[in-house]
Parts: structure tokens; sequence; C-alpha cells
């Protein structure tokens, strides 16, 4: 652990069950790493850079990502509680597989072709994000907001609980499930019985 606290650039290594809360990462740059079973709550991870990496059973629920960069990432049984994603530098080609991200902030982004798989993301707020392409296959979305999103081809199916006014939202050639896509109407007041 203490390379991991003292160098800057790690490329193709493996960092497993590391306790690491609260602790001062910034501005290093991660390559082809995998995270297992690592704790990162709380940790500053500001101006980092994760290009090809891998985070599995790990924790970084309110972490610091200001100015950090995310591309091409895997997440995988991770909690991302609390985290504002939208403060990170840039991010690209997300994936994230049974997740907790309920209460992030993913908005204002450029999230083209997100995945999120059979994630929570309850009270996450997407709103003005370009979510062209992304997936949310049996991802719970409670009080999710969406505003002014770019929702073109999205696919919903068997997405829960989401609701969004399609007027304020671009959702050209999206994918909706039954009897889910019902929600869509809420905004609208209408009851269907």
């Amino acid at each position: 652990m203490q390379d991991l606290l003292t160098e800057r650039e790690f490329e193709e290594q493996d960092f497993c069950d590391l306790q690491l809360a609260n602790a001062a990462l910034s501005h290093k740059e991660f390559r082809d790493c995998s995270f297992r079973g690592c704790i990162l709550q709380n940790a500053n991870l500001q101006g980092a850079r994760f290009l090809d990496c891998t985070f599995e059973r790990c924790d970084l629920s309110m972490a610091n990502l200001r100015n950090s960069t995310f591309k091409r990432c895997v997440f995988k049984n991770c909690k991302l509680v609390g985290v504002a994603l939208s403060s990170t530098n840039s991010i690209e080609n997300l994936s994230f597989d049974d997740c907790n991200l309920r209460s992030s902030s993913l908005s204002d982004l450029d999230l083209r072709r997100l995945k999120l798989i059979n994630c929570l993301a309850d009270d996450a707020d997407f709103s003005q994000s370009n979510l062209s392409d992304a997936v949310f296959t049996g991802t719970s979305l409670t009080d999710a907001r969406f505003h002014k999103n770019q929702l073109l081809k999205a696919d919903f199916r068997g997405a829960k609980n989401y609701l969004f006014d399609p007027a304020t939202c671009k959702s050209i050639g999206a994918k909706f499930s039954f009897p889910e896509v019902l929600g869509l109407l809420a905004c609208h007041g209408i009851i269907i019985e």
C-alpha cells in the first residue's frame, strides 16, 4: 500500500482488499489496473485518472472525484452512494453492473453508451446529461431526476420506477417495456386504471 500512497503512475496492477477510506490519492494515474474489495469511502481522488480500469466489490461512496477522469472503466458489485460524477473532468464509456449509485450526481455529462445493468440508482440526478444509447436494464430509478436529457435510442427495457417528461427529454428511438412505460404518462396527470 505504501507504493500506492507515494507513487504517481500505475499500470497493469492489481489492488486487492485495501482499506483506503479518507486516503489522499489525488493526481495519480491508473492504466489497466484492477481494484477488488477496496474501501475508498471519502477518499480524495481529485484529479486522478483511471483508464481501462476495473472495480469489483469496491466502496467509493462519497469519494471526491473533482476533476478526475474515468475512461472505459467497469464497475461490478460496487457502492458509489452520494458520488458526484458530475464534478469529474472527463467520463467515457462507463459500465456499472449490480452497483449502488443511490443519491449520486450524474448531471450535465456526456454519458453516451453508459451501461447501468441491475443497479440501484434511486434518487440519482441525470439532469441535462446526454444518455443517448445508454442501457438501464434491470435498474431501479425511483425518484431519479431526468430533465432536458438526450435519451436517443436509450434502452429502458426492464428498468423500474423511472419517470420523466417526454416533452423535455429527447427520446426518439428509446426502448421501453410494458407496464413500466405507463409511468411516462404520470407527469401529464393522466390516470390509468
